[in-house]
């Protein structure tokens, strides 16, 4: 295997980075090449492993950078830390009946949460409908009796404030959730390094 096919391999299995990031990163290999030298490309494919070896490398070491980043900055939320956290989970060796539990685990898991995400959401979009369609009935009263236009405006105006603050809430909650993701991929990523370092 020479410069090219190797940085065409490791192309294929980075394809899935964002853009940036992958881009960084194959300038990095060429650069590496070229600083070794034409004469010594083999020894640096020797040196790096297979090309499917430094893309899983390169992911997990991304995957720390990105979780440092969010534990310093605070941020909480990155959709690009999100993408590189379930390609490190996927790059990470570990045995095959572990990983089966873990992806019916994982599974379960997301079935649970999207299906309480879908259940607030539908609140809130009937809290919404609900309450513009009582403040509605409301406002067409104001002819007939102001203390049921007072009554039905306010409860309507109550249950489109509710519904806000659930959505407000819901933001928090979905951001939550993936913070978490990204921490425990993190710590799993640096977990399976000391155990490979070992």
């Amino acid at each position: 295997m020479n410069k090219q096919e190797y940085l065409s391999n490791l192309k294929l299995y980075l394809r899935k980075l964002p853009v940036k990031e992958r881009q960084e990163a194959i300038e990095y290999f060429n650069e590496y090449f070229e600083d070794a030298g034409e004469g010594n490309e083999q020894e640096v494919i020797d040196e790096l492993g297979s090309p499917k070896e430094a893309a899983s490398e390169l992911i997990k070491n991304l995957l720390v950078e990105s979780t440092d980043q969010i534990v310093d900055n605070k941020s909480g939320f990155s959709w690009k830390a999100v993408v590189i956290a379930i390609l490190a989970i996927f790059a990470t060796p570990i045995g095959l009946p572990l990983f089966v539990c873990f992806i019916f685990l994982i599974g379960a898991l997301i079935f649970l949460v999207l299906g309480a995400l879908f259940a607030i959401v539908t609140i809130i979009g009937t809290g919404f409908i609900l309450g513009g369609s009582i403040l509605i009935s409301g406002l067409t009263m104001i002819f007939e009796s102001i203390p049921a236009v007072l009554l039905l405006s306010g409860g309507g105006l109550a249950l489109i404030g509710i519904s806000i603050l659930m959505a407000i809430g819901l933001f928090y909650i979905i951001k939550f959730i993936s913070y978490c993701f990204i921490m425990l991929a993190g710590k799993v990523i640096k977990r399976g390094g000391k155990v490979n370092e070992a």
